[in-house]
This record gives structure tokens, C-alpha cells and sequence, in this order.
């Protein structure tokens, strides 16, 4: 072990500096890790509510009816082109359903976000019947966004 005079003066064993630029250089490491997921998942969020929700603003009742489907049945598709169940699995995706959500609540969940983000995408809200969701009462209107009418 060598005389370190910085070290000696300050009272710390030699090495002390090397060992805090060492802690220093992880700190910053995990700092620019953590500001890289930040950014990715806000610009994730950002595409979802400005760019993919709103393709489904020209016929949401359709998207409403195939998530539905996906969800309820044993094999949707049949023989039918998969497309529109891969359309329906990128709503779930975008918007999955909570562990303990109904799946009525669930889809009224999903259409309030349809619907907001068509009205922030293109200024005016989307009209759907209740026959999107199932259910047997009306629920047109404005939504909470935890998905109830407000």
C-alpha cells in the first residue's frame, strides 16, 4: 500500500476516492437507466391515447363487439380472416382488463377511453348503443375516467 497524502490529510484509507468516483459512476448509471424506461413508457403512453386508440374512432362498436367475442368465446374466429381479432387483442393489450373487472364493466372502461381519446384526437366524442357492451340499458354519455358516466 502506497502513502496517499489526500487521503492521509484527510484521515480516510487509501482508496476512498477511488471507491466514491466508483459509486458515483453507478449512481449515475442507474439514474440514466431509470430516465431511459421513464421516457420509453411515457412515449408508449403517449402513442397509445394519441395514435392507436383513436384508429378505432371511425367504428368502435365493432371493436367493442370483437373484444366481446375474444373474450368470451372458446374459439372466435371459426373459420373466419383472424385480422379483426388481432385488432381486438391490440385493444386488450392497450387497454388489458383488471384482475377483478367484470367484463361489462370492462367494456364500458374501454369505450370511455375510445371515446376520450377520440375527443381529444378529433375534438367530438364517439356515440355508441348499448348493444356494444352487452348490456341492455342505454349507457350513452360522457364518461369519468375510471369509467363511469358522469
Amino acid at each position: 500500500m502506497g502513502f496517499d497524502r489526500r487521503a492521509m490529510a484527510t484521515g480516510e484509507p487509501s482508496g476512498g476516492s477511488n471507491r466514491r468516483r466508483a459509486m458515483l459512476g453507478v449512481g449515475v448509471a442507474v439514474a440514466l437507466v431509470a430516465a431511459a424506461l421513464t421516457a420509453v413508457f411515457g412515449v408508449a403512453g403517449w402513442y397509445a391515447e394519441r395514435v392507436a386508440l383513436p384508429r378505432y374512432c371511425d367504428d368502435p362498436k365493432a371493436a367493442l363487439v370483437l373484444v366481446r367475442r375474444v373474450l368470451t368465446e372458446v374459439r372466435p374466429t371459426g373459420g373466419d380472416s383472424t385480422w379483426p381479432y388481432v385488432v381486438a387483442g391490440k385493444l386488450l393489450y392497450l387497454v388489458p382488463q383488471a384482475e377483478d373487472e367484470t367484463l361489462d364493466a370492462y367494456l364500458i372502461r374501454l369505450r370511455g377511453r375510445i371515446d376520450a381519446s377520440c375527443t381529444r384526437a378529433f375534438g367530438h366524442t364517439v356515440g355508441l348503443g348499448s348493444e356494444a357492451t352487452g348490456g341492455g340499458r342505454s349507457t350513452r354519455g360522457r364518461f369519468a375516467g375510471d369509467g363511469r358516466l358522469s
